[in-house]
């Protein structure tokens, strides 16, 4: 459904055979509403009407231009290129090229049958990765499915778990942050938002272990040292870096998310906010402040003209205040839908 609602009009481009097919999208509303469930297209049947209905469904899914390439077992996998149909049958599963509005491939979408372990597809997504990025000179994501479980490899971490395969625009969002994207080594850290020796230790600490990919750190300062102050400076410095955009702090009471926000706005002017808790029409927001149940109830709801807005890879950083709190296991499935790297506060961590 997320990809669907991606884009009201859309251009379907497929190759069955040797025939190019086009059509709108009001021409496969009808198969997109039977079939409106990822985990179907690994069902589906052999036939060359049902391949066809598949395709369309698939293109109608993903809300994009995407070239469609499904073989038995492709021994060159050039044919990607030369927009062929390979022949064959939907056996082993299919192969997605993503392509964005310049013409090259945002992300290589290996699909398999529900029976079959997504890993079984990584060697295979691997080499059209590298043939990809020999004729466009950029890197494609790798997504890994098999409709009830995604893997995801972004050319930036090791293999992990994603929630869902990423919206067209998130893939340009994380495509222009590889580019803008400056090495932590050698920070400067605000000093006029945290001052103390202390602090400066914490953000630096952080930095550092995103530097060597890790995508999870804790911030363990007593009650009173400044721990909000800590992690707007920490943000600020993910910001000059180019390492994130698009900011997501989350606490369990009101009173701290609007405190929180009154001290971002403070110190860091030119960084739009919104709470999700008081302001119900402001979603666009750069760095959006919530309490766990709210972001809960209006991450499907919220909408804009390109579709669902909070996708899984909406956010480049989560902050989670307080994560000592037992509140993290009532609302996990926040922290797994986001893949974003994640940010702890707490003063008491056992």
């Amino acid at each position: 459904d997320e990809w669907l609602s991606a884009s009201p009009v859309m251009e379907l481009r497929l190759s069955t055979k040797n025939k190019p097919i086009t059509g709108q999208s009001s021409d496969i509303a009808s198969v997109a509403a039977s079939a409106r469930c990822m985990k179907l297209i690994c069902s589906a049947s052999k036939s060359d009407s049902n391949m066809l209905s598949l395709r369309a469904y698939v293109s109608a899914l993903l809300g994009l231009n995407a070239l469609l390439v499904f073989s038995r077992r492709m021994e060159r996998p050039l044919t990607i290129f030369d927009f062929k149909h390979a022949g064959g049958t939907l056996i082993d599963g299919f192969k997605i090229v993503l392509y964005g509005d310049d013409g090259r491939p945002l992300a290589v979408v290996e699909a398999k049958r529900t029976c079959v372990d997504v890993a079984k597809g990584r060697q295979q997504a691997k080499l059209y990765a590298d043939l990809l990025e020999k004729k466009y000179h950029r890197r494609p994501v790798i997504f890994l499915t098999n409709g009830f479980e995604t893997h995801i490899t972004d050319n930036l971490y090791p293999e992990r778990k994603c929630a869902a395969i990423y919206s067209k625009r998130d893939l340009e969002k994380l495509f222009n942050l590889q580019t803008m994207r400056t090495s932590l080594k050698n920070i400067m850290v605000n000093r006029n938002i945290a001052g103390r020796y202390y602090q400066e230790g914490a953000i630096k600490a952080a930095c550092d272990a995103f530097a060597r990919n890790r995508r999870k750190a804790l911030l363990v300062m007593a009650t009173g040292s400044g721990k909000t102050r800590t992690v707007i400076a920490l943000c600020d410095v993910l910001l000059q870096h180019g390492w994130v955009k698009n900011i997501l702090f989350l606490a369990d009471r009101n009173s701290l998310v609007t405190q929180a926000k009154r001290s971002f706005v403070n110190l860091l002017p030119n960084l739009s906010v919104t709470n999700l808790c008081e302001e119900k029409d402001n979603y666009t927001a750069h760095c959006v402040f919530s309490t766990y149940q709210t972001m809960y109830n209006v991450i499907d709801s919220v909408q804009d003209e390109d579709g669902k807005l909070f996708t899984c890879g909406h956010f480049d950083l989560v902050i989670c205040d307080e994560a000592h709190r037992s509140v993290y296991n009532k609302y996990r499935d926040i922290f797994n839908y986001f893949d974003a790297p994640l940010v702890g506060l707490t003063a008491t961590p056992k």
